[in-house]
């Protein structure tokens, strides 16, 4: 990842991948069938540490959080690819027209490599997610383009924000409602998981050009119907939220 904020190791941490799972559960679409709708089901929406750095990379931090050896670093250069390759980190040849526009703008880089023998010393067989808080910042920047430099066909990226005000859209890619609230068969019940992949894919293919889709906004005071139990405040204080509900947007 990249940012504008020098990150701290205070300012990491791993946290419990159910939390995900959580958010996951409680924004995923849902069919609901409402008695008064004369029975018919509507679609509510909801749907190893790095060696030292030659050329003109810097390294700024270095540090372990959990099971992960994490290094920031910063350059002004383009040999930001070259460096990444001879610290054993695995990226194609490609890299370096995805990394140069976040190099242009001076940012840092926030690298991260699996330590395999601390993971094995925490015991867990699969990796934690890692949260990071940067205080008092008035703009997020997700650096989706770095997600292609791995990535040989379509990519889809699920992110959850939580806010205390309400919806989140954002400012350089078209924001697309997904279809809700809308009677459908009732033979739709039985594959409503294909249903809604259609439904998902049509509604992007319709715009023909990248955008983010937004499957759920409401906050977790209330739903109607819950997929699953809301999340209470201590979920929400673990995710970085001190309120006892929040608005999220998937």
């Amino acid at each position: 990842m990249i940012a504008e904020y020098l990150l701290k190791k205070q300012d990491l941490r791993v946290i419990s991948p159910e939390l995900f799972q959580r958010l996951d559960d409680f924004t995923a679409p849902r069919l609901v069938d409402y008695n008064y709708f004369n029975g018919n089901p509507a679609l509510r929406g909801g749907g190893a540490r790095a060696r030292f750095p030659n050329q003109n990379v810097k390294v700024i931090e270095s540090f372990t959080v959990g099971e992960y050896n994490i290094v920031i670093s910063a350059t002004e250069s383009n040999s930001l690819e070259s460096w990444l390759r001879e610290n054993q980190y695995k990226i194609p040849r490609s890299a370096a027209k995805y990394l140069q526009p976040y190099i242009n703008q001076k940012l840092f880089f926030f690298v991260v490599r699996v330590n395999l023998e601390a993971q094995e010393q925490l015991g867990f067989q699969n990796l934690r997610p890692l949260q990071f808080t940067v205080k008092n910042y008035p703009q997020i920047m997700l650096p989706f383009q770095l997600g292609k430099i791995n990535s040989e066909d379509t990519q889809n990226i699920i992110v959850y924000f939580l806010s205390e005000t309400g919806r989140a859209e954002v400012s350089n890619y078209e924001n697309v409602m997904i279809l809700s609230d809308f009677d459908v068969p009732l033979k739709i019940e039985s594959k409503f998981g294909e249903f809604y992949r259609e439904l998902f894919t049509s509604t992007i293919q319709a715009t023909n050009k990248e955008i983010v889709v937004i499957e759920y906004a409401w906050d977790t005071g209330f739903c109607d119907p819950c997929n699953t139990i809301p999340l209470n405040s201590q979920e929400l204080n673990k995710l970085g939220m001190n309120y006892q509900k929040t608005f999220i947007t998937r």
